[in-house]
């Protein structure tokens, strides 16, 4: 698929394109600044550079998951930054992938920020192929599903979108498809970027509101939450946040593109729907990261049945 072809550009609006591209811009005068705070603080002892690999459990209940299908075991990796001081391509291969894969998933996950953006402090970018090829031994029966972050916008996302696919990854682009796992089929929708304004949520869901059955959905930004139609939703995941990246006892910073900062992470219950925000794998921008990496694995299953 050509995401920047021109029927996929009518979708969304040029305006806000430029709007997001603005903020970004203006959100790169604070950077300086930030990193000023963070040598500060590293001077004064603080550490800015831990943030071991860890697997966050949840098991969630939902009434939208049919009470005649079995739990659905989902894993959930996000913003990985390849090229990032941290992670490059062979951390990915040999260590991300193989605990991803000892989980056991039905369903793979991955909503977005393959790509590294150097912006002078962190690392350096690193080709959509070679980022990749280091996801393509995920394995999991209903497969491995990928939406695309602000990142890869940036800097190729026809590139890491098409990469995605050649090694075997489904990348959606305010889409859906129709999963049938062991009779119990629901429906998975991918939404593109918000914060790029790519996101088109009345495009992504238009197939899965004519099915009466259970939806799964990924967004790279969790700002998308608020514009999925509630219907059906059984779960909502997003990255983008980094769980904050990094913490201080005396600077709490805001995360850019996320007018609800309550969403920054974890469960979160957005319009009836449960809603997860992974704080993801790498950084980007700054070279530190103090909050845990993660991996995220859900078991889903249906609500318990009330007696009156």
């Amino acid at each position: 698929m050509d995401i920047l072809d021109e029927e996929h550009s009518d979708s969304v609006s040029i305006l806000d394109r430029i709007g997001s591209e603005l903020k970004f811009q203006l959100g790169k005068a604070k950077w300086p600044v930030i990193m000023t705070v963070g040598r500060m603080a590293e001077a004064a002892g603080f550490n800015l550079r831990g943030g071991d690999l860890d697997v966050t459990h949840y098991r969630i209940q939902s009434s939208q998951w049919p009470n005649h299908y079995k739990p659905l075991r989902i894993a959930i990796a996000a913003d990985f930054h390849v090229g990032c001081l941290s992670v490059n391509a062979d951390y990915i291969k040999k260590n991300l992938v193989p605990m991803i894969n000892a989980q056991n998933p039905d369903l793979i996950l991955l909503p977005g920020d393959f790509l590294n953006s150097p912006h002078k402090y962190n690392g350096k970018y690193v080709e959509p192929e070679i980022v990749a090829e280091a996801f393509g031994e995920l394995t999991a029966p209903l497969g491995a599903h990928a939406v695309l972050g602000n990142h890869d916008y940036w800097e190729n996302g026809q590139g890491i979108f098409d990469a995605l696919e050649n090694v075997g990854i489904s990348a959606y682009y305010n889409e859906s498809a129709l999963i049938k796992g062991d009779e119990q089929p629901f429906t998975l929708v991918g939404v593109a970027d918000h914060g790029t304004g790519h996101e088109n949520c009345e495009q992504a869901f238009r197939f899965a509101a004519k099915r009466d059955m259970p939806v799964i959905t990924m967004a790279h930004n969790p700002q998308s939450f608020s514009q999925m139609p509630a219907r059906n939703i059984a779960l909502a995941v997003a990255g983008h946040t980094h769980g904050r990246q990094f913490t201080l006892p005396f600077f709490k910073h805001r995360v850019l593109d996320l007018d609800d900062q309550s969403l920054v992470y974890g469960l979160s219950h957005v319009k009836g729907f449960n809603a997860i925000t992974t704080s993801g794998i790498g950084e980007s921008v700054v070279p530190w990261r103090n909050v845990k990496r993660e991996i995220v694995v859900v078991d889903l299953q249906t609500a318990p049945e009330i007696s009156v």
